[in-house]
């Protein structure tokens, strides 16, 4: 049977400092969180102030890390949604069912928007409903040529009115 012997090390001082202050901020968590509330209301100018002049010198880094979050983010969701894709699915199917009015009303908005714009998706929309082209069928040069007829059309009847 071997003995192990385990040497256990007197921590330094610099560790002895780092636990007291860990059990410390474990015991006011509350505390402290009420007194940094109260300075950063305190101190919005000053913070404001500090965060421009921040962003000023670090912009080419800041944006370098933002894009590879971006990145990052943007796969992670992806890998997530093909790992989870029933729970994914079941979640959204949820949303649709507690939310009917509220989809309903950004639906018409968005529609109304497309109308008001005349989006290349309104006209597709348009010339596929009046024919049985596909999205993918319709060129560019057509969308141009209908959205000035839309325009004239409208136009006109501006003038009526």
């Amino acid at each position: 049977m071997t003995n192990y012997t385990t040497e256990i090390k007197p921590l330094s001082r610099k560790e002895k400092r780092a636990a007291i202050r860990k059990r410390h901020r474990e015991k006011n968590k509350e505390k402290i969180a009420a007194y940094q509330k109260e300075y950063r209301e305190k101190n919005k100018e000053k913070a404001s102030a500090y965060q421009k002049e921040y962003y000023e010198k670090n912009k080419g880094k800041l944006a370098a890390n933002q894009k590879e979050h971006k990145e990052n983010r943007a796969a992670y969701r992806k890998e997530y949604r093909e790992k989870n894709r029933e729970k994914v699915l079941a979640s959204k199917k949820q949303y649709r069912e507690e939310n009917k009015e509220k989809i309903s009303a950004s639906k018409k908005k968005y529609q109304r928007h497309q109308r008001k714009t005349i989006s290349d998706q309104y006209i597709k929309g348009l010339l596929c409903r009046a024919s049985k082209l596909r999205f993918s069928d319709i060129p560019g040069s057509l969308i141009e040529l209908k959205r000035a007829q839309m325009q004239i059309k409208r136009h006109l009847i501006g003038l009526k009115t």
